[in-house]
């Protein structure tokens, strides 16, 4: 079952390079209540929300802890330089605050995933 998770997990980051470099993909606002609410942010956060469950489920519960630092440390990895990439790609910018959205969707990804851990093991 790990491995159907792990090349889940490479089917996803590849998934996500796509769409975050596809100049034809940008999402940018929509208007709640008269004024511009940028829905990128939450898709952003969506996105790499589901980074660290991917990885945890790919590592199993008591897998090598090596192995799931190593999926933590790529995600981080990506969320960063795939901003920068984008900078490369015709019709698309880079945004600080896209990264943070990443950031804080990889966050809560992972505090779900702990918080878990620790509903089961006790």
């Amino acid at each position: 079952m790990k491995l159907f998770y792990r090349i889940g997990f490479l089917i996803y980051v590849f998934l996500l390079v796509w769409v975050y470099l596809n100049p034809s993909m940008g999402i940018t606002s929509v208007e709640v209540s008269s004024k511009p609410f940028r829905v990128d942010y939450i898709l952003h956060g969506l996105a790499f929300f589901i980074l660290p469950i991917i990885a945890y489920l790919a590592n199993g519960e008591r897998g090598r802890s090596y192995l799931w630092y190593a999926f933590i440390t790529f995600s981080v990895i990506l969320a960063l330089s795939i901003e920068f990439i984008q900078q490369l790609v015709p019709g698309r910018v880079f945004n600080p605050l896209d990264i943070l959205a990443n950031f804080i969707g990889l966050a809560l990804g992972f505090i779900v995933v702990l918080i878990n851990r620790k509903i089961r093991f006790k």
